[in-house]
């Protein structure tokens, strides 16, 4: 779910890298698609480590830093003050937050 939610990043990228046009519709309905299946991936996270009989310190940070996103993507969304939006577009956009929970992610479940 968390991988098909954020499947809007590269397909974002290539758009501006090869300028297409009139996908701006399209692009708006994958927004939101972008925006409730982060949700949705979220509050699965969030009943997931509710109902594990296990957890540790790996997973509480993904958790968090999954929270942050989310929370930051909707702040972006729903465009708060000027001065708000340009730190939380900063913060929900780097790609070293989202590394970082994967790797959180990863080491948690005893991946690497």
């Amino acid at each position: 779910l968390f991988a098909l939610a954020n499947t809007y990043v590269p397909a974002k990228w290539l758009r501006t890298k090869f300028n297409f046009k009139e996908v701006g519709e399209k692009f708006s309905i994958f927004l939101r698609y972008h925006c409730l299946w982060n949700l949705g991936a979220f509050i699965t996270c969030c009943i997931h480590c509710y109902v594990t009989s296990w957890m540790n310190y790996w997973l509480l940070i993904s958790t968090v830093l999954m929270g942050w996103l989310v929370v930051g993507g909707f702040l972006m969304k729903y465009k708060y003050s000027a001065t708000l939006k340009k730190g939380v577009y900063f913060l929900h956009t780097q790609q070293g937050v989202f590394i970082a929970l994967l790797f959180c992610l990863m080491k948690g479940h005893y991946v690497i």
